[in-house]
């Protein structure tokens, strides 16, 4: 049975207990994605994922990565042309505290400045690899092409100018805008 619970927090939980499983699989969906983003601030979901493991008020980024390994968790998220997910994996019994690493990165995270600088380099490598890898850069090349005119042509990662544009004001503003 799926059960559908909405916390103080205004977030929606949807749950389904499998009683002959003994992990839980938690994750934050958000409708915000390349599609909801304008040509100045393309890439502005996929980096918004990148900054939620960077640090909140309670944990640094390293704080967040020994919290999942103290749980025997792990953590990761996906950005796609329609939604942002931020997931994890651990035992059962380690739900609650899966679920408050989660919840913290969520609502917390500090999106500091010089984190910010650092992660546009990442990224930056990741445009660079996506172009290095013929696959990559065919399907994203023929998604351009199929897509041309609508909001599915848009990528994913967005273009070393958007990137460079998206100041802390801008991603703050965008996660006000959008992650409500």
């Amino acid at each position: 049975m799926i059960e559908t619970r909405k916390l103080g927090c205004g977030i929606r939980i949807v749950m389904e207990k499998i009683p002959y499983v003994q992990s839980v699989a938690l994750g934050i969906w958000v409708k915000a994605g390349a599609v909801d983003e304008t040509k100045n601030i393309s890439g502005i979901s996929h980096f918004i994922e990148h900054m939620m493991f960077k640090g909140t008020e309670e944990r640094s980024a390293k704080k967040i990565a020994e919290d999942v390994d103290r749980i025997g968790g792990q953590i990761n998220a996906f950005t796609g042309r329609e939604a942002t997910c931020y997931y994890m994996k651990t035992l059962g019994t380690n739900a609650k505290q899966a679920a408050e690493i989660l919840l913290d990165m969520f609502l917390n995270s500090k999106f500091d400045k010089t984190e910010m600088s650092k992660e546009k380099q990442v990224i930056y490598e990741e445009m660079k690899m996506i172009e290095d890898t013929p696959d990559d850069y065919a399907h994203d090349v023929i998604s351009d092409l199929v897509f041309k005119g609508c909001p599915y042509e848009k990528s994913i990662i967005g273009t070393q100018t958007s990137l460079k544009s998206i100041s802390q004001a801008t991603l703050k503003q965008y996660i006000s805008d959008e992650y409500t």
